[in-house]
């Protein structure tokens, strides 16, 4: 399972750092999220909305994890691969 988050994480990384609107914290060392922000927005919440209606990607607002994770979204890397580089490259092509 690590080695598949870390593969899934680097995959996300490769598609989406490089994006100027998004805003990511430390890579993380593990896990299964990746966490990221949209510039400019301070509603996880409306930054998913966005993210699904124009990239048709799902992520999970980050409020969960308390207040100072209200601007982050969360994207499951423990997926295959495949749909991870997928999202990440719908994603990447809506924000551009």
């Amino acid at each position: 399972m690590r080695e598949r988050c870390r593969v899934g994480r680097d995959i996300a990384y490769e598609h989406l750092a490089g994006i100027n609107q998004l805003e990511f914290g430390a890579k993380p060392r593990g896990g299964p999220y990746v966490f990221f922000a949209l510039k400019g927005e301070d509603d996880a919440m409306a930054a998913c909305s966005k993210i699904l209606h124009e990239a048709r990607v799902g992520l999970a607002p980050g409020h969960l994890f308390g207040g100072v994770a209200r601007r982050f979204m969360r994207m499951c890397v423990l997926r295959d691969p495949g749909q991870i580089a997928a999202a990440s490259v719908r994603i990447a092509e809506a924000l551009r």
